[in-house]
C-alpha cells in the first residue's frame, strides 16, 4: 500500500513535470525579431550625352571682286577700265604686262591722276575711298601687241556664319538601386523559446 502511494506521489510529480513541460512548450506569447531583407529602390541619376549645336558667328570675311582679266591689244591712247567702289577700305589689287615700255595710271570720278607707275611691267595694291575710278594702262611704242592686265577689288565686311560645337547634356535615366533594411517581424513562441532564445 506504501509502494501505491509512492507510486501514485511519482506519478503525480511525473505527469505535473510533464504537464508543466507541455505548457511551456505552446507558443503562448507574441516576440518581435529584427532581420536585415534586400530590396530594390527605384531612382533616377543623370547621364551626360553629347549632341552638336550650331551657332552663328559674326566674322570678318575678304570679298573680291574681278573688275578686269584679259590680253587685249595695245592701242595708242591705252586701255582704260572704269568702275566704282562701295565700300570703305577697298584695296585696288592686281598686275600688268606692256610689250614695251608704258605706265599704270589711276585717276579720279574728276580726272585728277591719283597713282601712277612707269614701268612695262609690275604689281598695284592701292587703297581706296568710295567713290568712282578709272584705271588704264598704256604703252607708247609697240601698239597693236597684247597687255596683260588683271585688276581686282578687294574688301572685308562681316558676315554671318554658322557653326558646329559639341555640347555636354544630361538626361535623367531610371535606375533600380539594391538597398537593405531592418524590418521587425512577430511570431509566437513558447517560454521555453524565450527563456533558451530559440
Amino acid at each position: 500500500m506504501q509502494w501505491s502511494r509512492k507510486r501514485i506521489v511519482i506519478i503525480g510529480v511525473s505527469a505535473a513535470v510533464a504537464l508543466t513541460c507541455i505548457i511551456l512548450a505552446i507558443p503562448f506569447n507574441t516576440v518581435s525579431y529584427y532581420t536585415v531583407e534586400t530590396y530594390e529602390d527605384p531612382e533616377t541619376r543623370q547621364e551626360p550625352y553629347t549632341v552638336t549645336e550650331s551657332y552663328i558667328s559674326l566674322e570678318t570675311c575678304e570679298r573680291e571682286e574681278v573688275i578686269f582679266e584679259g590680253t587685249p591689244y595695245s592701242v595708242p591712247h591705252g586701255i582704260s577700265v572704269p568702275f566704282s567702289v562701295a565700300k570703305a577700305n577697298t584695296r585696288l589689287v592686281g598686275s600688268f604686262k606692256l610689250p614695251a615700255p608704258g605706265g599704270f595710271y589711276l585717276y579720279s570720278s574728276a580726272g585728277k591722276i591719283l597713282y601712277e607707275q612707269l614701268s612695262a611691267h609690275g604689281e598695284v595694291d592701292i587703297s581706296l575711298k568710295e567713290g568712282e575710278y578709272k584705271a588704264m594702262v598704256r604703252e607708247m611704242a609697240s601698239w597693236e601687241e597684247r597687255i596683260y592686265l588683271n585688276l581686282k577689288l578687294k574688301w572685308t565686311e562681316p558676315e554671318e556664319v554658322t557653326k558646329y560645337r559639341e555640347i555636354t547634356k544630361y538626361r535623367e535615366v531610371p535606375v533600380t538601386v539594391e538597398k537593405e533594411r531592418t524590418v521587425t517581424k512577430y511570431k509566437k513562441a513558447s517560454f521555453w523559446q524565450m527563456i533558451f532564445g530559440n
